[in-house]
């Protein structure tokens, strides 16, 4: 009997259970370790005998194939693709779905929201509830159960992480999908499939139910959602009103989204249950120095049929009660929760300390209307007199809002925060401040970037390729790539043109869907989020991790070679000189799931490449300086390869300081930027210190050296053209008329040289017979006349002439 044969027969009986169930879930099943572990020796067996995995997906196979990869995830998953068995990955899922006898299956496959491509393998994998080794080992603070939880109860506007494995769940928890179905179970402990978790053979499988059932009560317990409201006169500006209000949450019963107080939840507020306890009523009950205020004002009602074990119901409309008139004097609060028996419960364990400030939020609904729960809208700061604006020049001006449900009125000071305001505050003996930003300004993260070893996309980027699990289609993403956690900065827009650079407080990292430490992290997609001053913001990166280096790598240019901070060695990088050099050479870097990083290293080598018009002129690959001629330095480029990278340096740059000085000293010009130099061919002479100006970093003194010449060798005593040696006593008209004709330098002649740049009439009276061919001909000198006297293209067009 065949291994192939062996696994169809150990399966059996359990294809047919599955098939008989209304849904294609796997944990209804409620397969033992030993039957898994059995099931995947067979597999296993059958895939080397086959030697392929297609069988997997054929009709008589594939609901195996789905119940052993639900089955597969919720003991097996861990995140790490070196975990993941070979099978997974070679059966075809989406025959294997199609082939499988699901019922309308096209439901249980979700889609991605971006691509909008189907999820077969995720999909598949959800089928077995929740992974099991990987929930309970990888988030510490288990957001993502705590999350899934409170979708369940049916609340909305949770950021999960954009990840497959995170939106398959939810759109499972949405579509009253497997997950969904998996948490109803999970958190009654008396279900069947609950008790089954608790007496698993694996570990793992029994702490994530009791994770499930601690997670639930506290999602329950946490089920008010208490914000003070700020509401603005449409008539009065300088007046406002306050308000608490208190909104109930949903909770999931029966599969249906429910605003009431359900009994388990009044159990974990602290009340004792009995067939009296008919009306519960929510409360907030003020406090002035410790001591509490005389009377509770009445915030929720809620009432049952007389059974107390059905819950309670609330009438209020939209679930929300709203506390309008409140005491004069209060400095904290407190919900508490009294039934008609007497029982009286604090429903917040701590005191709501009211502080000398408030940030407040825009609300959606209503542009007067101002709330202090988090939002990305428009935010004011309402504050006391006992605090200060530290920088005000930079900042509105606060102004006097009045309390109209107070009496005596009240008041507080107003300021919006187009940016951020800083508050200096007393706290007991000492001063406290704290800087409270809008989070419409703009921050974002700002990695370091390499200029020196890497050649960026724009914006500092690199390219990586993530392959998708299910179509195999590579996705190409533009992101930055991070060396350690050195040199992260959280980049603050103010209202100024240059953002202010803050060093971060915290940092937290996130990969593959799970929270890592930074000596945890793999190279490869990395969710940075940076905390600094109150604000945070969250960037995907590719991550490599700091070795102790300062540098993800070192162009070794002595050696021509590249070595990596894992130190690994790249060989030699030989470079032909009489040919243009590649500028970097391309590297692809993998991560342990299958991402992978592309980008360009800039040559590990020290050479200087000269290019006149475009065409390779000479190549130097030592530090020697190079010699450039001025005449010829428009249309001259340099490639540079040295510690610094690689740049280009155009002539065409440097023209400025060297034209103002040339008109005056032609004869004596030179400028030096590190080791290149470039003269003026017109110098014949020592030279002369005398004539020394200065750039910015470049100077430029005398020099009688010549070099790389295209332009006619033009020497003082002897110019070429009409006039032979003479270039005095000669008109501009007829100088400018030799310079065009002849590719001269119009400040070669005094004439052209008295005209101090005003050289239009002369050149518009030269040019207005010329017919098209002669001044397309002759645009590059006309146009290089222009710039050698501080003209553009746009004077030649007023003067009635285009080229």
């Amino acid at each position: 009997m065949t291994a192939k044969n062996k696994l169809s027969s150990h399966f059996k009986d359990i294809v047919e259970r599955w098939r008989g169930q209304r849904t294609p879930y796997v944990w209804p099943l409620m397969l033992s370790l030993r039957f898994f572990t059995e099931a995947e020796r067979l597999l296993f067996k059958a895939l080397d005998e086959e030697e392929s995995a297609s069988f997997m997906s054929d009709i008589e196979f594939a609901p195996i194939s789905l119940i052993m990869l639900g089955e597969w995830y919720k003991r097996g998953y861990t995140g790490v693709s070196e975990d993941t068995p070979q099978w997974v990955r070679e059966i075809d899922w989406r025959r294997a779905w199609e082939n499988s006898g699901v019922r309308n299956w096209k439901r249980w496959v979700y889609s991605f929201t971006q691509s909008g491509n189907q999820s077969w393998l995720y999909s598949g994998m959800v089928l077995g509830g929740l992974a099991c080794v990987f929930e309970h080992s990888h988030d510490r603070s288990n957001r993502l159960l705590r999350d899934l939880c409170r979708l369940f109860h049916g609340e909305e506007d949770l950021q999960l992480d954009a990840s497959a494995r995170a939106q398959a769940l939810r759109a499972s928890i949405e579509q009253q999908g497997s997950v969904y179905r998996f948490i109803m179970e999970m958190t009654d402990a008396h279900s069947v499939l609950s008790v089954a978790f608790s007496t698993d053979e694996q570990e793992e499988v029994r702490n994530l139910r009791n994770t499930i059932l601690r997670i639930n009560r506290e999602v329950i317990q946490g089920k008010l959602n208490s914000e003070w409201i700020i509401t603005t006169s449409p008539y009065q500006q300088d007046t406002i009103s306050k308000s608490l209000r208190v909104k109930l949450r949903p909770e999931r019963v029966d599969g249906e989204k429910r605003w009431f107080l359900s009994r388990e939840r009044a159990e974990e507020w602290g009340f004792r249950l009995h067939g009296d306890l008919t009306e519960i009523t929510l409360s907030a009950r003020f406090y002035l120095e410790g001591s509490a205020l005389p009377d509770d004002i009445e915030v929720l009602h809620f009432q049952t049929a007389g059974k107390a074990s059905a819950g309670f119901n609330t009438i209020e409309p939209e679930h929300m009660g709203v506390i309008d008139r409140m005491p004069q004097q209060f400095d904290a609060w407190r919900l508490v929760a009294r039934a008609n028996d007497g029982q009286e419960v604090e429903i917040d364990a701590t005191l709501n300390k009211v502080g000398e400030y408030e940030q407040i939020y825009q609300t959606a609904s209503n542009p007067r209307q101002w709330g202090s729960n988090h939002r990305r809208r428009p935010t004011v700061v309402i504050f006391s007199d006992n605090c200060t604006v530290t920088d005000p020049q930079n900042h509105p001006v606060a102004s006097k809002r009045m309390l109209v449900d107070y009496q005596p009125n009240g008041s507080v000071n107003w300021a919006e925060i187009p940016a951020y305001v800083i508050l200096r505050y007393p706290e007991g003996d000492d001063e406290r401040e704290v800087r409270l930003v809008s989070p419409l300004a703009g921050c974002k993260v700002v990695v370091p970037l390499f200029t020196n070893l890497i050649s960026y996309q724009p914006g500092g980027l690199i390219t990586v390729t993530r392959t998708d699990a299910d179509t195999g289609e590579e996705i190409e993403r533009q992101l930055p790539l991070l060396f350690g956690l050195n040199g992260l900065q959280l980049s603050w827009k103010e209202d100024k043109r240059d953002p202010e650079l803050i060093e971060p407080t915290h940092v937290l990292l996130r990969q593959n869907g799970m929270e890592v430490n930074p000596d945890e992290a793999c190279e490869g997609v990395v969710e940075v989020t940076v905390f600094a001053r109150g604000m945070s913001a969250s960037t995907e990166v590719w991550y490599l991790p700091d070795n102790s280096k300062t540098a993800p790598l070192v162009r070794d240019l002595d050696k021509q070679r590249i070595v990596w901070a894992d130190g690994r060695k790249e060989k030699a990088v030989a470079v032909n000189l009489e040919k243009q050099a590649q500028a970097t050479v391309h590297y692809t870097r993998s991560s342990k799931y299958h991402d992978k990083a592309h980008f360009d290293v800039y040559l590990p080598v020290r050479l200087r490449e000269v290019y006149l018009r475009n065409a390779l002129i000479q190549s130097v690959s030592s530090t020697e300086t190079l010699e450039l001629a001025l005449l010829n330095l428009m249309e001259i480029n340099v490639r540079i390869f040295d510690e610094d990278g690689f740049a280009e340096w155009r002539g065409a740059d440097h023209m400025e300081p060297l034209r103002r000085l040339a008109i005056n000293q032609p004869n004596y010009v030179e400028l030096r930027r590190g080791n290149i130099r470039v003269h003026n061919i017109l110098a014949n002479k020592k030279p002369d210190m005398s004539a020394v100006s200065k750039y910015g970093n470049i100077s430029m003194q005398t020099d009688r050296d010549r070099t790389l010449l295209e332009y006619p060798q033009v020497l003082a005593d002897k110019p070429k053209g009409p006039f032979g040696g003479k270039s005095k006593g000669i008109t501009a008209t007829e100088a400018l008329k030799a310079v065009i004709e002849d590719n001269l330098y119009s400040f070669m002649f005094q004439s052209v040289r008295d005209l101090k740049g005003e050289i239009m009439p002369t050149l518009g009276d030269l040019l207005k017979d010329k017919d098209s061919d002669y001044l397309k001909e002759h645009a590059p000198v006309i146009k290089r006349i222009l710039w050698e006297n501080g003209k553009t293209m746009k004077d030649l067009v007023k003067i009635g002439i285009k080229l």
